[in-house]
């Protein structure tokens, strides 16, 4: 999984410390900023998923995985947003 056309690098500009997830740079599609708090990393939850299973996992193992490990994890106040889009984008 690659690093989503530098998205790392423009990450370090946007929000510098921000808490990335491994393997899951194609998955980024912003940055997150609120009143009085630092920016994080917002993904889309197709998106994440779909990094899954283009690893190697099959879809229903890779929501589980994304719903579990990604969802259910706070790692604080910079914790990355997940988006769920109005409409699925067509993968």
């Amino acid at each position: 999984m690659s690093d989503g056309g530098g998205i790392r690098d423009w990450l370090d500009e946007a929000a510098p410390g921000a808490i990335v997830w491994d393997d899951c740079d194609t998955a980024i599609v912003g940055v997150g900023m609120r009143c009085s708090a630092e920016p994080v990393v917002v993904y889309d939850y197709d998106l994440l998923v779909d990094c899954f299973v283009q690893g190697g996992m099959d879809h229903e193992d890779a929501e589980e995985w994304v719903q579990f490990n990604i969802l259910g994890a706070y790692v604080g106040e910079r914790t990355p947003i997940v988006l769920t889009r109005h409409a699925p984008l067509p993968l």
